[in-house]
């Protein structure tokens, strides 16, 4: 099992701003990315502009719908990472 950002108990108030540093490099690799957007709202750091939970399940199944009338639906997200970022893998 992996965790990207890593995640170290030591840097437990730190996590929160590693993960929204790196969710903004990953916007900068990936401008207009419709995942990347999704988790900068997710991560924002002022609670007003965050996304909720309804508008989050709203977005998710446009994506999901959009996606399923697709000639060939992706099975990857195609993302750029940011150097030295080793990807999760799934099996």
């Amino acid at each position: 099992m992996g965790q990207s950002p890593h995640f170290y108990k030591k840097e437990e108030r730190m996590y929160p701003r590693i993960c929204a540093t790196h969710a903004r490099n990953l916007d900068r690799l990936n401008p207009g990315h419709e995942i990347v957007r999704i988790l900068l709202r997710l991560l924002e750091w002022d609670h007003k502009n965050r996304i909720t939970a309804p508008e989050l399940v709203k977005l998710t199944v446009e994506m999901m719908e959009a996606r399923s009338t697709q000639d060939a639906p992706k099975e990857q997200m195609d993302l750029e990472v940011p150097e030295g970022t080793r990807t999760v893998e799934f099996w």
